[in-house]
């Protein structure tokens, strides 16, 4: 399950970027039931005699599927390890938004600062100060 912040993160970026509640809580829900099921129901190992005592016929058959079995185990480690991995990835997009949106800000409050400076000329009025990134 992803951990309480990374839901968090998740749900408000997905919230800034006008994702409905709906799609939000599918989405959470389909990462946690995805890796907990993964984790939770591991394949089996196949015994040797599942196939018959023969060693030309039911034992090379039972040890063929359990390599079969052992590549397909390593592959869904994998695919849980990637579902983590998800988590981890969408808070730093998040973060990233975040810090964009900051500095977008930044900037306008800047800008903003500066439109009086640039506007029509009035001599009853006092002068502008120009706007820098110290304050």
């Amino acid at each position: 399950m992803l951990p309480l912040e990374d839901r968090e993160l998740l749900t408000q970026t997905m919230v800034g970027l006008n994702v409905d509640a709906d799609t939000i809580q599918s989405l959470m829900d389909s990462f946690d039931i995805a890796a907990e099921d993964l984790e939770a129901n591991p394949i089996p190992a196949v015994p040797s005699t599942t196939f018959g005592e023969s060693y030309t016929g039911g034992y090379r058959l039972a040890t063929n599927v359990d390599m079969a079995h052992v590549a397909v185990r390593e592959e869904l480690a994998k695919i849980i390890a990637g579902l983590r991995q998800m988590g981890e990835s969408v808070q730093l997009f998040s973060e990233d938004v975040q810090n964009t949106t900051e500095q977008t800000t930044a900037t306008m409050n800047l800008y903003n600062a500066g439109v009086s400076c640039v506007a029509a000329p009035d001599f009853g009025t006092d002068q502008c100060t120009i706007p820098t990134d110290e304050g």
